[in-house]
């Protein structure tokens, strides 16, 4: 754990030059600390100078001037860390900024470790952990709809449910506690009807939380898009050219591809992990069999399947085989090789109805726009995200919510098998722990000195 006694700076803006660039420093000595560097064109002192006040004036390092500043002072508790805070902002250059930071060491101020500010901010109560993460998920977003996740998480999202969780939960242990302390005063403590009804809707209610995971990984690590299929009816060259470029082998002979080939990409500001798959069919060769498992295992665990046909040979029995498999809100199809037929009506439509069909041309680079439009589309309409609501953003927050599920599980199946209150007590007093780790409250000081580690420097 850092020595939160220590006062402490870091350059808080990105590396490389700029227009603008800033150092912050926050500890019992900020405002000393900036004083020694820093002269008010007015002759004003910080100290002097009222809560979230702005002045101007020059940077030197003894008698040597260093630069033009503005000078942001924030009185603790009300700043970001909860401690006083000064933010000086100069001019970009990275030798600028190298020489103020070097002249606040000079005078024993520590240089931040990666995520010092925001820890300090978590052990002061101005956030929580859920809060605290959700700083690095907004910095580090990719995406329009993972910024706006960040930012509602970072605005209380999750925190709020879990809490209102912890809250039901401490009443009920309240009344336990009561029953057993106190029984002539409350002879009955649980109402088990009652009891019995609220620990049911409470375990629904975080399976649909639980289920948010999914759609936290989509916005960290991008949407998992499977190009699926029979052998050769296109699905490498579509990867070809969504990525402009030749990155998978396209041959006339089928089983070319025998593995799953996985690429990286943004489309239109979106992460995407395009996955091209060998082609599904009855095979005697064994690389080629464990190509075409793989192949359904992929396309099971995708988030949008590219269901590829060949629309010069319409659509196959084995085609229809493939697609009873698949969920038509998770999949487009995708009828591949136009420029191979002069009439573009599609006879098969009665049979596959509940799937959104993409006519289009992999060779040519016909129609590929509006199936990139067609993937934005669902990315954001909601079938493959979780909307407005709380979502959990990693495997910490998922893990800690299911072990609070089981214990909430253990209570509610004691509670049909008859058990004691104190034994209730016991499995809720666990729930509420599991949550707290969520939120911070109950997690041990490993878990967030190693949360913390993984923050850039500056936050």
């Amino acid at each position: 754990m850092f020595d939160q006694q220590e006062t402490i700076a870091a350059i808080i803006t990105a590396q490389g030059m700029g227009a603008m660039g800033a150092v912050r420093i926050s500890g019992s000595e900020a405002f000393e600390a900036a004083q020694f560097l820093f002269r008010s064109k007015k002759g004003t002192l910080i100290q002097d100078m009222p809560h979230y006040a702005l002045a101007y004036g020059w940077i030197y390092d003894g008698d040597v001037l260093l630069d033009q500043a503005l000078l942001l002072k924030m009185k603790g508790p009300s700043s970001f860390t909860g401690e006083d805070v000064v933010e000086l902002q100069c001019h970009g250059g990275p030798l600028v900024l190298a020489r103020l930071l070097q002249a606040l060491v000079s005078r024993g101020i520590r240089m931040a470790k990666p995520g010092e500010f925001s820890q300090r901010a978590f052990l002061n109560g101005k956030i929580d952990l859920t809060q605290a993460e959700s700083v690095m998920d907004l910095v580090s977003s990719s995406n329009r709809v993972m910024a706006e996740v960040a930012v509602q998480q970072l605005q209380g999202s999750l925190s709020g449910k879990i809490k209102a969780f912890k809250e039901k939960i401490i009443g009920w242990i309240a009344s336990i506690e009561a029953e057993i302390d106190f029984p002539d005063e409350f002879p009955v403590g649980l109402v088990t009807s009652v009891f019995e009804s609220e620990i049911k809707v409470m375990i629904q209610q975080i399976d649909a939380l639980l289920e948010t995971a999914a759609y936290g990984r989509i916005y960290r690590e991008g949407l998992r898009l499977v190009f699926y299929g029979r052998p050769n009816v296109g699905k490498s060259s579509l990867l070809n050219g969504l990525l402009q470029q030749k990155r998978a082998i396209v041959t006339a002979e089928p089983g070319t591809t025998r593995d799953v080939l996985e690429e990286r990409m943004m489309i239109q500001g979106i992460p995407i992990l395009l996955m091209d798959t060998a082609g599904v069919r009855d095979t005697g060769n064994l690389a080629e069999q464990e190509g075409v498992e793989r192949a359904r295992g992929a396309a099971a665990q995708a988030d949008l399947v590219l269901f590829v046909l060949d629309l010069a040979q319409g659509l196959t029995e084995e085609d229809l085989l493939l697609l009873r498999d698949l969920d038509p809100e998770k999949t487009l199809l995708i009828a591949n090789k136009a420029d191979l037929v002069t009439n573009r009506v599609l006879s098969f439509e009665e049979k596959v109805k509940g799937f959104e069909v993409c006519i289009l041309s992999a060779m040519e680079q016909e129609g590929i726009d509006a199936l990139i439009q067609k993937i934005r589309e669902r990315f954001e309409s909601g079938t493959l995200t979780a909307g407005n609501e709380a979502v959990l953003i990693n495997h910490r927050q998922e893990g800690a919510l299911f072990q609070a599920r089981k214990a909430l599980e253990s209570a509610q199946e004691g509670l049909l098998r008859g058990e004691t209150t104190d034994l209730l007590s016991i499995d809720l007093q666990d729930a509420w722990s599991y949550l707290g780790e969520i939120t911070g409250e109950t997690v041990k000081e490993a878990v967030v000195t190693e949360i913390f580690a993984r923050f850039c420097l500056g936050k």
